[in-house]
């Protein structure tokens, strides 16, 4: 989007006053066109963003005005600002309007919405503005808690968050942050709305401005400033942060003796699990027992006004979670989105050769059906190899990329309702299975190899410390899938070993940092050190073994005694993986043909993918064949 500024006088040369509809302007004010790319047709998305048009806005101006004082009046109760000499101010920004239709209770309305305009805050050069949200994987994992416990899944959006977030008296008192002084003026022709807020009758738009006391949205530090309260409100609840992932909370109960620990469910242990809940800045996704889950939203009404509050079917940070009444089972997909994903138009360029480089208008459009089929892959890993390969080419691409581009768009829309990822029960034990693989091509100077990882939570089998069926013996078992990624090595690789062996030491490293946070789910939020005193004695709650098809690497780390590789460096790299296995950090090491690799379709394109789908679409996984295991080598 693109914004350009011109005061009343200059609009009148570029367009006649009576079709512009532009309310009066004061002195010293100016009004702000808005030009959108999707203006353009460079955009391949359609844009579900529900903004009103100048048209609709001159039809509806009553409407406009009576939402405009609604979100001023929000304002003002919440003491966001006060009035402020102009001559007094610094730091002024401007601000805008952004008008929206909304469905409210099977109505059509209006909602306006204030926004500062941030960028030009003088204070954001030095502003901390980080504000972490839980991560996908973590996102997952409230998913597989809610399947395993039988409990209802729920979301809970605050209303604006950003308004109640620290005020900026608060924050002055921080060591880490900035003592803030913004002020701003108000939209163009709001002058009289303002006149009727209590204290601002005599409100002169020539002389006063208005001084924040809160960050509003737009400033750069809203984000951070309401993450910190809402950490703070938590806390107070009961709930606690997860080291491996802090924006996921975890409630544990004591266990009365009336009331035996874990209530059947294996993602339990010693202080019940009663709560949890992920954050996405003011959107928060959890499950519970039905007591803790009413004490923890009723909290949190108290403390921010009504909640905005959906059960078992809901959207949420873009994935549709829709959760079966009866098995409690989760089926989490975006299906909703994918008809918003367009084609791009090339058909007049049928004869033309894939080598020729596409046009500006084509390089735009690829640019966001890449970033659009990038979204995708959030319920999606059987397109994880295709996006990597085609985010690859965005800064210029060819017509052969935009038509590769459009294929994937074309298989996705055919299998929309197969991709996705179930949230089935399992039964206990469980352990942790991290699949690593990669595809090396010599021709690839730049060593720019692929890396992939998926990462399962399986059921165990029933004996003690024995080999999973789904490893052992190809019994099909039930599952769920935690996490997954197709990119490219960090570092340069030049031979298939070393793709291999490096591969699977960062999907181990991922693994670990799952089963760490599956750990403080089942025993209760601990700090790091116990974390790792934990694991060095071999208390780790879900065991967590690796699998690799690569046999030169499985015989290099489990070797007797480890053979140098022609790359020299790498040894050390093989037998840090094999300290890995001594101290109980991957319990397992399994070597599995090509052919069963499930893997493999997160790094190579000409594979068969049903594997890959089914089990994310069914939950079940069966390994063909007997798998080599290697277990730690202080059990031998």
């Amino acid at each position: 989007m693109i914004e350009v500024e011109f005061t009343r006088a200059m609009s009148l040369l570029l367009v006649p006053d009576d079709t512009m509809h532009l309310p009066p302007l004061g002195e010293g004010e100016h009004y702000i066109v808005q030009v959108f790319a999707s203006g353009l047709k460079r955009t391949v998305v359609e844009r579900q963003n529900n903004i009103l048009s100048i048209d609709e806005v001159h039809q509806h101006q009553a409407e406009c005005n009576k939402a405009m004082l609604e979100e001023l009046q929000r304002w003002s109760n919440l003491k966001a600002f006060e009035r402020m000499p102009k001559a007094l101010a610094h730091n002024v920004v401007d601000s805008r309007w952004v008008l929206k239709w909304k469905e409210v209770a099977g109505k059509r309305t209006i909602h306006a919405r204030l926004v500062v305009r941030g960028f030009k805050d003088h204070q954001a050069t030095q502003l901390n503005t980080f504000a972490g949200t839980t991560s996908r994987w973590g996102q997952r994992v409230v998913n597989s808690v809610a399947a395993q416990n039988r409990w209802e899944i729920f979301t809970a959006d605050v209303s604006q968050a950003f308004l109640r977030g620290l005020t900026f008296e608060q924050t002055a008192e921080m060591k880490d942050e900035v003592r803030r002084e913004v002020q701003f003026t108000a939209p163009p022709g709001s002058a009289d709305l303002l006149k009727q807020l209590p204290g601002f009758k005599d409100f002169n738009a020539m002389l006063e401005v208005l001084r924040m006391l809160r960050c509003g949205f737009g400033l750069k530090d809203a984000p951070r400033l309401w993450n910190k309260l809402l950490t703070e409100e938590l806390k107070k609840i009961g709930l606690k942060p997860v080291q491996s992932d802090p924006q996921l909370y975890v409630w544990h109960e004591k266990e009365s003796a009336s009331r035996p620990s874990g209530g059947g469910s294996p993602l339990a242990g010693a202080g019940r699990l009663v709560l949890i809940v992920s954050t996405h800045v003011d959107d928060l996704k959890g499950a519970g027992e039905e007591k803790y889950r009413q004490i923890f939203l009723k909290a949190l009404e108290a403390r921010f006004g009504q909640l905005k509050i959906k059960q078992r079917v809901f959207e949420c940070v873009g994935v549709m979670h829709e959760q079966d009444p009866e098995s409690f089972e989760i089926w989490t997909h975006q299906a909703h989105y994918v008809p918003q994903v367009k084609e791009i138009p090339c058909d007049l360029k049928a004869l033309v050769s894939d080598d020729e480089p596409a046009d500006e208008d084509m390089s735009a459009m690829f640019m966001s059906l890449v970033g659009a089929l990038a979204w995708l892959v959030l319920t999606m890993p059987a397109i994880c190899v295709y996006v990597a390969y085609l985010q690859r080419h965005t800064k210029a691409p060819t017509l052969g990329h935009v038509r590769r581009g459009n294929r994937l768009l074309r298989w996705i829309r055919r299998n929309k309702t197969r991709l996705g990822v179930w949230f089935r029960r399992l039964k206990g034990p469980l352990r942790l299975v991290t699949l690593s693989d990669s595809a090396f091509k010599a021709q690839d100077y730049q060593g720019l190899v692929m890396r992939g990882c998926i990462i399962l939570l399986i059921e165990a089998g029933s004996s003690s410390g024995g080999s999973p069926p789904a490893l052992s013996t190809g019994q099909e078992v039930r599952c769920q899938v935690l996490d997954w990624y197709a990119r490219k090595h960090s570092r340069v690789v030049r031979s298939t070993y070393a793709a291999e062996l490096l591969s699977l030491i960062d999907a181990v490293g991922q693994g670990n940092l799952i089963a760490s946070c599956l750990d403080e789910v089942i025993v209760g939020a601990r700090s790091a050190l116990e974390l790792l005193d934990r694991h060095q004695q071999g208390l780790r709650s879900i065991q967590h073994d690796a699998g690799i098809d690569a046999k030169a690497v499985f015989d290099g780390i489990t070797a007797t005694q480890p053979r140098t590789p022609a790359d020299k460096p790498l040894f050390l790299h093989a037998l840090a993986m094999r300290e890995y296995l001594e101290a109980g950090w991957v319990d397992r090491l399994y070597w599995f043909d090509t052919l069963a690799m499930l893997a493999d379709g997160l790094t190579k394109g000409a594979v068969d993918r049903e594997a890959l789908v089914l089990v994310c679409e069914r939950g079940l996984w069966r390994v063909t064949g007997q798998a080599p295991e290697f277990k730690r080598l202080l059990d031998k």
